[in-house]
């Protein structure tokens, strides 16, 4: 295991733990992973429910590229943790704009297994870092349930919830203490590495939209894309229906409305839920 990652019993928050290594200048890849969050957070600052049976996991980035472009983070830590799980051989995973992992299995409704939240931070000279948390649900707990009107992650008709431990084509107990510290190291250098290949690709291409390097494999991906949607706002009120044409350089959801015109949605304007 990396001596960059830091595995703990429990904490607060590891994006917070995260965000004060930064502070101190910790370096790009420092990491803290946690069996347990007491509080545990998503985006726009809703609950993370937290328990045993899950990885909880943040890292530190210092990409150098403009942080106008880490808008895209959420996006890039997504398709890079996915395929890192792939080759665990998890089966039937997708990524559901803007930020989350799912398994959908064949025939059934969409399960949530990970979500990613990404804040950007300032050291005490004044540099810009960024906090990459996730959270994977790996096996079903014992005696805490997470329902899904316990999950306050703000979207209407929350997803049920999905295991690790339930999409994995070969059998391995995810809940062994060594098997967690091996995948919190996967998981931690596969956010690394792919934060790495993006701004490298950005570097030689200088001058394209940031997500422009990845688009093609993000949307490869993306889950409902190409299906008809209802948008969500952040109160959970439906704000416009269309078809979803997948995301722009910038990460935008594409959504082009029934009378032909076209909505490009930034994640805080709300969520997507499949209209069918």
């Amino acid at each position: 295991m990396s001596e960059l990652l830091k595995v703990v019993e429990v904490t607060d928050s590891t994006n917070d733990d995260v965000a004060e290594l930064g502070r101190r200048g910790a370096p790009h890849g420092a990491a803290v992973a946690a069996h347990r969050q007491r509080r545990g957070r998503g985006r726009r600052g809703h609950t993370w429910v937290s328990p045993a049976g899950g990885l909880y996991l943040s890292v530190l980035l210092r990409p150098q590229v403009s942080p106008t472009y880490w808008s895209v983070l959420p996006l890039v830590a997504g398709t890079f943790v996915l395929q890192e799980l792939g080759r665990l051989s998890a089966q039937n995973l997708a990524l559901k704009w803007p930020n989350d992992l799912v398994i959908v299995p064949e025939g059934a409704d969409p399960q949530k297994l990970a979500g990613i939240l990404v804040e950007r931070k300032q050291d005490a000279h004044g540099q810009d870092y960024a906090v990459v948390g996730i959270g994977i649900n790996l096996t079903h707990p014992d005696h805490e349930i997470i329902r899904p009107e316990l999950v306050h992650d703000g979207q209407a008709h929350p997803l049920s919830t999905g295991y690790l431990e339930d999409c994995l084509a070969h059998s391995a107990d995810v809940s062994d203490l060594e098997v967690f510290d091996q995948l919190a190291e996967r998981v931690r250098s596969a956010i690394v590495a792919g934060c790495d290949r993006w701004v490298h690709a950005l570097t030689v291409d200088a001058g394209v939209d940031p997500l422009e390097p990845l688009k093609n494999i993000y949307e490869k991906h993306l889950y409902l894309i190409h299906r008809k949607v209802r948008v969500y706002t952040p109160d959970n009120k439906v704000a416009e229906t269309g078809q979803f044409l997948g995301v722009d350089g910038w990460g935008k959801a594409r959504i082009q409305r029934g009378d032909g015109t076209y909505l490009a949605l930034l994640p805080e304007q709300g969520s997507l839920r499949s209209s069918t």
